[in-house]
């Protein structure tokens, strides 16, 4: 994933904490070096927001192989209590010189769970 915006679509159910993961790589389909980069994770009711008035969630990424491209956001028991529902996301890379960019967007869909 490097260039272009790429469109991932989540499927969750509610309470669930597996942390989603994306590997990014050169147009070449080489693994990225991503050291020194940060990346976010934010979730909202609405695709194009103007605010953050309904953003429901926003997960600080972990660089997980740093050579390998590897970035993993990790999901907590408050994160995961989102309510069922259709909502949206996007990952933000910061640079380590500051270049901000959406590398990935979709939606992100909450199922009710069965097991309490």
């Amino acid at each position: 994933m490097y260039g272009e915006t790429a469109r991932v679509d989540w499927t969750r159910h509610r309470g669930d904490t597996w942390a989603p993961e994306f590997a990014l790589q050169s147009s070449a389909g080489v693994a990225r070096d991503i050291t020194g980069n940060a990346y976010k994770l934010t979730v909202n009711k609405h695709r194009e927001p103007s605010s953050t008035t309904h953003q429901v969630l926003q997960l600080t990424g972990q660089i997980t192989n740093a050579a390998g491209g590897l970035v993993r956001f990790n999901v907590g028991v408050l994160e995961a209590d989102t309510p069922p529902g259709l909502y949206f996301y996007d990952v933000e890379e910061t640079t380590g010189e500051g270049l901000k960019r959406t590398i990935a967007k979709g939606t992100w869909q909450v199922l009710q769970d069965i097991t309490k």
